[in-house]
This record gives C-alpha cells, structure tokens and sequence, in this order.
C-alpha cells in the first residue's frame, strides 16, 4: 500500500501522525511525506528565527527515522496559496505515486 501524509510544515506530520506512518512501514507499506512550506521564518524584528536549510535538513532527519521518502513543494512559510493550483500539485502526487492512503 501507498501511504501519503500531507502538512504545512517540517515537523507538523511527524507530531500529528508518525506513529500510524511507522506502523504502515513495518506493514512493508511506503510511506512519502509532502510538506508544503520550507518552513524558514523570521521575527517580528526580521531577524532569521528559523532557515530553510535548517527545516529541511530536520525534515530529512524525521523521515529518515521514519522510514519515509520526503518531499518538499517549497512554498514560503507563510504565502501558501489558498487555491486551486496547490491542490492540483497534491493531486499530481497522488496520482504519480499511486497512494492508496492519506
């Protein structure tokens, strides 16, 4: 089976469901995790609270504990598009990746 979790940020699927995505892998299911923003902010002050690279590289990290493939769309953190063209660009992965779960 083809498991997908799906979530705005680095870290928001892994405390919302890596236990259910850690059982599917031990079922022998793949699992892919989309995240839709990279996750980088800044303060209020401007000043650099958390960067892409550092976000992606803890993404990479939970999903390796995991067990699953990563993906990242790479929307900025918080211009995440409330429209039709995102959820086409999910679409295509489910369709790609032939997921049976979400």
């Amino acid at each position: 089976m083809n498991v997908l979790g799906i979530g705005a940020h680095f870290d928001d699927i892994e405390l919302g469901c890596s236990g259910t995505l850690m059982e599917h892998i031990q079922q022998g299911d793949k699992v892919v995790m989309v995240v839709i923003c990279n996750s980088g902010y800044k303060g209020v002050d401007g000043s650099t609270v958390r960067d892409n690279d550092t976000a992606y590289k803890e993404g990479e990290e939970a999903a390796r504990i995991i067990g699953a493939e990563l993906i990242c769309l790479d929307y900025d953190t918080f211009c995440v598009p409330f429209e039709e063209s995102l959820t086409c660009e999910i679409n295509r992965y489910i369709e790609k990746l032939n997921i049976d779960v979400i």
